[in-house]
């Protein structure tokens, strides 16, 4: 199953639910593979920690490093992913101040 997703676009928290959505139907372990591996997969992996494995903002955030290839500076666009998942952490905190 195929999920396209730019590196170079911001990915919106509802898509990134509807991602995280089909990961959770088919059998583990699955495989998430992007043309670099770095950027689309370092944002899906940051999201997939924070809402499966319940880790906080700033280990999950360790997804979208350069560790795993991940470099958003210079002339890259791919900082995307990385305004992507801040801008999830606000959909997750606007989500909770609902259910209150």
């Amino acid at each position: 199953m195929a999920f396209h997703l730019s590196p170079k676009k911001k990915v919106s928290p509802i898509r990134s639910e509807k991602v995280i959505s089909l990961i959770n139907r088919p059998p583990k372990p699955i495989l998430i593979h992007c043309m670099a591996g770095a950027d689309r997969t370092g944002l899906i992996a940051a999201v997939w920690k924070l809402r499966q494995q319940k880790e906080t903002s700033q280990k999950a955030y360790k997804q979208l490093s350069i560790y795993y290839g991940h470099f958003p500076w210079l002339w890259s666009e791919t900082k995307a992913m990385d305004q992507s998942f801040w801008n999830y952490m606000k959909y997750l905190r606007s989500q909770k101040e609902n259910e209150k």
